[in-house]
């Protein structure tokens, strides 16, 4: 009867083992998944956005107080810090994974080129020299202030300058007004085809001004 007895009870706790060695019931509180939001998202060239990350656990509970840990798949496209923000560097796709413990999950990003400012519409042209008469043989810078529509100028446009007679003025691509004889000096500046000029008088050298001809 004893021998059966003890037969009985290594056979329970043989069972016993086998039960636990097979029990492949996830425990409470770990952690199943990270949750990355935005999951998916398109970015221009130096734009940023936060990731954040939520650790869930196998009852779909958020786990607090965990560390997460950020990655950049290609820090050419976008480069994360510790906390998650993302800072997009150049045009491509990449992956922002983030870590805790054994789990990792990403978020997908595409970024864009960035838009070009849009530039406003010229609508006239300011064209003004430092001095209005000089005398044959001077040089004088010549400045053209492009303008929109309201009156504000237009920076960054190039300017193409034109003398209506070469034989009295030249004028160089940089805005210089090279005076070459007596008369009457029509310079032009023209932006985004938008044309206004300047009038320089032009002095013979002995100082007499020069009788201004008439230009078309």
């Amino acid at each position: 009867m004893r021998a059966a007895i003890r037969t009985l009870t290594a056979l329970g706790a043989a069972a016993g083992f086998w039960a636990c060695s097979n029990d492949t019931t996830t425990p409470s509180n770990q952690v199943i998944h990270i949750v990355m939001t935005p999951s998916i998202d398109t970015m221009s060239v130096g734009d940023t956005v936060r990731i954040s990350a939520t650790p869930i656990d196998n009852n779909g509970n958020h786990v607090a107080g965990l560390t997460v840990t950020f990655n950049s798949d290609n820090p050419a496209v976008a480069t994360v810090s510790t906390d998650g923000l993302v800072s997009a560097i150049g045009a491509g796709s990449t992956r922002i994974s983030g870590t805790t413990g054994s789990i990792t999950d990403y978020a997908y990003l595409t970024v864009l080129q960035a838009a070009q400012d849009t530039i406003p519409t010229v609508v006239s042209v300011l064209v003004s020299a430092d001095r209005d008469t000089v005398t044959a043989g001077d040089s004088v810078p010549v400045h053209a202030s492009p303008r929109d529509a309201a009156g504000n100028p237009v920076a960054g446009l190039p300017v193409a300058w034109t003398s209506a007679d070469t034989t009295i003025a030249t004028v160089s691509d940089s805005g210089v007004v090279h005076t070459l004889a007596a008369g009457a000096a029509i310079i032009r500046a023209t932006v985004a085809e938008i044309t206004d000029s300047v009038t320089i008088a032009v002095l013979a050298p002995s100082g007499a001004i020069a009788r201004l001809r008439r230009r078309p």
